[in-house]
């Protein structure tokens, strides 16, 4: 999924202002199946003391988005019974104007647990 705006003046806030923008999507899948796995994952996202745990994907089967409207650099951790947890430090989410962040995102494929 893209997550994109429209334009917007820096004076009003325009066509952006009050929409959120996920800085991280992650999108979750067998590495095996290339499906997302049969229960949900549990994504989080860290940068220092910030912490924020996705459960349930929001935006379709197996993909989660987070660190909205929220500039950082971040360790993406997910775990999913029956896989190996997975890790992946340094996703970095920068700011644009309106208040926005560019969308970074990550392709998680999971490896079945030995």
């Amino acid at each position: 999924m893209l997550v994109s705006s429209q334009g917007c003046s820096l004076i009003t806030g325009g066509d952006c202002a009050g929409v959120g923008h996920y800085g991280v999507i992650a999108t979750v899948l067998d590495a095996r199946t290339q499906a997302p796995p049969a229960s949900p994952a549990k994504v989080t996202l860290r940068e220092g003391a910030f912490v924020e745990v996705l459960a349930v994907p929001n935006l379709g089967p197996g993909v989660y988005g987070g660190a909205s409207d929220r500039e950082g650099v971040y360790s993406l951790t997910v775990e999913a019974a029956g896989f190996q947890t997975f890790v992946q430090q340094d996703v970095a989410v920068r700011g644009r104007s309106c208040g926005e962040v560019t969308t970074n995102s990550v392709a998680v494929q999971l490896i079945a647990a030995p």
